[in-house]
């Protein structure tokens, strides 16, 4: 296999690890906010014309590829929006304190703080550059 077959088949493989990594980071804290304030968690969710269930209520790796048949970058994107926005609501004035000691939230917060930026007019993308960072076709980071 010549060596930019294998670079590209490595390259792959950091993708869809990135992709389960973050996406099943989001849904354990839903889970532990399902658990520890679903009331809550009904009322953040109800915000943002999400399925959530659909989105995140399954492991990622139970499907292949990235659902709907969206892109990669889109999908890594979209999931970085979501994750946003759960963070964003628990730590608004009105959210009850405990909310942010919950442990999956704070390693939800810790892996968007590696794994995603938001720019100056509230747009989001992953870290990094190339196929791996699932950046856009120009090269741009997000």
């Amino acid at each position: 296999m010549p060596a930019t077959d294998s670079t590209r088949v490595v390259a792959d493989v950091r993708l869809l690890n990135r992709m389960e990594f973050v996406a099943e980071t989001l849904r354990a804290a839903l889970e532990a906010l399902a658990a520890a304030a679903p009331d809550w968690l009904e009322q953040a969710l109800a915000e943002r014309e999400t399925n959530w269930l659909d989105r995140y209520g399954e492991r990622v790796d139970s499907w292949h590829g990235t659902p709907d048949d969206q892109d990669r970058g889109s999908w890594l994107r979209q999931v970085g929006e979501d994750g946003f926005h759960l963070l964003s609501a628990a730590w608004r004035p009105d959210a009850p304190d405990w909310l942010r000691r919950i442990p999956a939230l704070e390693t939800l917060r810790r892996a968007w703080v590696r794994q995603y930026h938001r720019d100056q007019v509230g747009g989001t993308g992953p870290r990094g550059r190339g196929p791996a960072a699932g950046a856009s076709a120009a090269g741009q980071s997000l």
